[in-house]
This record gives C-alpha cells, sequence and structure tokens, in this order.
C-alpha cells in the first residue's frame, strides 16, 4: 500500500532514491525520505500508464533478486511514455564495490544486452540500448522505451 503519491505530469521518476534528492525528478522508494512516492515497487507504481519520460535507477537494482527483475522492467515500462528513457547505473560486475552484503544481482554490459534481446518487438517491455559500458567501477545503462501497437 502507498503511503504517499504526490507527482506532476509530465513525469520524471527517481526508482529507490533513498535520501538522495535528485532536482527535477520525483522520488520513490519504500522508506520514506519526504519523497514525491511512498511505496513497495513490488506493488505496482502507483503512476498512470504512459505518463513518465525519463526514468533514473541509480544504484537500486543491485539490491533486487533476479526474480523480481522482471516486474520491474514491465512496470516501468508499462508507465513509461514512447521514447522515455531509462538511465541505469550499478556498480560493474568486475569491480569489488559490486559485492557488498546487500548486493543481490551483479550487473555488466551482458546482462543490459540479455534485457534488451529478451523484450525485442514485444508489446508487454521492448527497449533500445543507447548506452552500455563500464565507467570506472559502474555499468552506465540508457534504455530507450519502443512501444508497439497492440
Amino acid at each position: 500500500m502507498s503511503k504517499r503519491i504526490k507527482y506532476d505530469i509530465p513525469l520524471k521518476l527517481d526508482i529507490g532514491c533513498g535520501k538522495v534528492k535528485n532536482e527535477g525528478y520525483t522520488g520513490l522508494d519504500i522508506a520514506d525520505y519526504g519523497q514525491g512516492i511512498v511505496c513497495n515497487i513490488f506493488n505496482g507504481i502507483p503512476v498512470q500508464d504512459d505518463t513518465v519520460t525519463e526514468i533514473i535507477c541509480y544504484h537500486f537494482l543491485e539490491h533486487v533478486n533476479w526474480d523480481r527483475l522482471r516486474e520491474i522492467f514491465f512496470e516501468m515500462y508499462r508507465i513509461c511514455k514512447p521514447g522515455a528513457k531509462i538511465n541505469i547505473r550499478t556498480p560493474h560486475a568486475d569491480s569489488d564495490v559490486a559485492y557488498k552484503l546487500t548486493h543481490v544481482s551483479f550487473w555488466d554490459e551482458k546482462i543490459i544486452n540479455g534485457i534488451e534481446a529478451s523484450c525485442r518487438n514485444s508489446t508487454i517491455c521492448n527497449f533500445k540500448i543507447l548506452k552500455n559500458e563500464r565507467v570506472g567501477e559502474e555499468l552506465h545503462a540508457i534504455l530507450e522505451v519502443l512501444k508497439i501497437e497492440k
């Protein structure tokens, strides 16, 4: 159940924002840090379909088990407008920082390629890779949301 839902449309969303406030983005986190949306993402993202123009996921996805990632990508796809960008940053799987005790999934370029390939030409989840590279100890990826008429 969501505790707070406050945002403007069109929406730029920061999923898993924690205590960090990224200017121009509505924060979403399970814990209440005063951000716009307080909710458990696994109960769905409380945002209307096709309203989000950009999502950032900075150091959130590595805390999600592999078997739950599909739900998150389906939800991000649902709420994004066609052409929306999803900007992902995680520790790179080859870096020591990837293996903190709180990290349960490990990310590299092959994972992003696999997500794009798994969703190709789907009507429920379809992305194009715009960026997919290691930057220092991090993986930086940008996915563009492609929507196919049903």
